[in-house]
């Protein structure tokens, strides 16, 4: 009885652990494919050069991943782009300064149009 026990025990341990590893490389795989995903918009879609991008950071919400990219001529202003998996195209959500301020399109130089 006792080696039963062992045995699913040892079984829901590594159920556990593959799981686990399951879900972190899923999550890695998917910020890496919304982190690549952007940088084709940006790079051969927007025609930016790679000079231009000062960085690119992909980070997890509520709805999924986001990137926010700040532009090396507008280092106080960070600009969010949305990954959508359904049709795989990026889009920019919003833009706002670092310290939390609101910006105008107009004045916001990397602004897109939205996408309806």
């Amino acid at each position: 009885m006792k080696k039963a026990y062992q045995v699913v025990i040892s079984v829901i341990v590594i159920f556990i652990l593959s799981a686990s590893i399951y879900a972190t490389n899923s999550f890695s795989n998917n910020k890496e494919q919304v982190k690549r995903a952007v940088e084709n918009h940006l790079y051969n879609i927007r025609h930016y050069k790679q000079k231009a991008i000062k960085k690119i950071e992909v980070h997890y919400a509520m709805f999924g991943f986001h990137a926010i990219v700040i532009f090396h001529d507008e280092k106080d202003v960070a600009y969010t782009y949305m990954y959508k998996s359904e049709n795989k195209r990026v889009y920019q959500h919003s833009f706002n300064k670092l310290n939390g301020d609101a910006i105008s399109s107009i004045m916001a130089k990397h602004s897109e149009e939205k996408e309806s």
